[in-house]
């Protein structure tokens, strides 16, 4: 498992302009904050989303017919994967509203929107449920595409998918109809 540090030089940011100074800081405080969550939420990713798959491959005796599974062991992976994808889209929106403080900003939220191109449409969806729910999305109607994959085959122009989790991929349907995912370490 890797860890993740954060340092900054000296015990603040000194510079001409304070009020610049005090920016900088705050944006730094929001990153600190975000990047902490998203570890958080990748730390308890992973035992969770064990104990859900294991749980699901519990065999059947003979003649059981299969049972629901506990919300309490199905639910925890959805939501540190939700938590760790709002963390990443709420650092992104962090450099975003920063980008022309410094430079700096700017070239780390270019790399991570390289890094994660889906990232903004993935945390569109999750947060306006309430538009995907209707198949809309900035109240106009999300023309669905296919999906062909290993796991699922949906030719259908009607499937919005709202959630799903497949391995360490979170997935939503995203404004423009695709199906986007975001993949764990």
């Amino acid at each position: 498992m890797a860890f993740v540090g954060v340092t900054f030089p000296g015990g603040g940011i000194k510079g001409d302009d304070p009020e610049q100074c005090w920016k900088i800081r705050r944006a730094l405080d929001g990153l600190t904050r975000e990047l902490g969550d998203a570890v958080v939420a990748l730390r308890l990713f992973v035992p969770a989303y064990a104990e859900f798959i294991r749980a699901a491959s519990t065999p059947l005796c003979p003649g059981e017919l299969p049972r629901r599974q506990d919300p309490m062991v199905s639910r925890p992976p959805y939501l540190f994967a939700r938590l760790f994808l709002l963390a990443a889209g709420r650092y992104r929106a962090i450099l975003l509203a920063h980008k022309d403080l410094d430079p700096a900003f700017n070239n780390a939220r270019i790399a991570l929107e390289n890094e994660l191109p889906n990232l903004r449409g993935l945390c569109d969806s999750a947060t306006h449920i309430e538009e995907r729910l209707q198949g809309m999305a900035r109240s106009i109607p999300i023309v669905t595409r296919p999906v062909v994959s290993a796991t699922m085959n949906v030719t259908s122009s009607s499937a919005v998918f709202m959630e799903g989790l497949n391995g360490d991929a979170i997935e939503y349907t995203t404004a423009d109809g695709e199906l986007a995912e975001l993949r764990g370490p």
